[in-house]
């Protein structure tokens, strides 16, 4: 009888572990290859590069490298339209966008700016080609 227990656990443990594979209904999104994730640098008062052109599907990061603090802010001129805000961001900081259907889903150009410089022309756009 024991061992006749013991095939059975063994038999479970065994098919439990079989099935711990991909979830197919859930797929984890990879992380981005070095061609489809682009750097822009918060500098004081200026975005580096300021105008960027990437495609559905890239993974942009903003990283303040400047003292003061900035934020990159979507919108035309220096009013925020909702698609992306990353607060403000201090020295070192970062913000990343994923420029998809799961999360911003526009193509086309995107100004952006910071909420702190924009009066002094701390903008930038992002152009998404499909």
């Amino acid at each position: 009888m024991r061992i006749h227990i013991a095939s059975a656990v063994a038999v479970i443990v065994l098919a439990g572990f079989l099935g711990c594979g991909k979830d197919s209904s859930n797929p984890v999104t990879p992380p981005p290859t070095r061609d489809h994730f682009k750097v822009v640098q918060m500098r004081d008062n200026v975005f580096s590069p300021k105008d960027l052109v990437i495609s559905v599907g890239d993974t942009v990061e903003w990283v303040n490298v400047g003292s003061n603090d900035h934020t990159s802010t979507s919108g035309p001129g220096c009013t925020g339209n909702g698609l992306w805000n990353s607060g403000s961001l201090s020295n070192g900081q970062t913000f990343t966008a994923i420029f998809d259907s799961g999360h911003i889903n526009q193509t086309g150009a995107l100004p952006y700016f910071c909420i702190f410089h924009c009066a002094i022309n701390m903008k930038g756009t992002v152009t998404v080609n499909p």
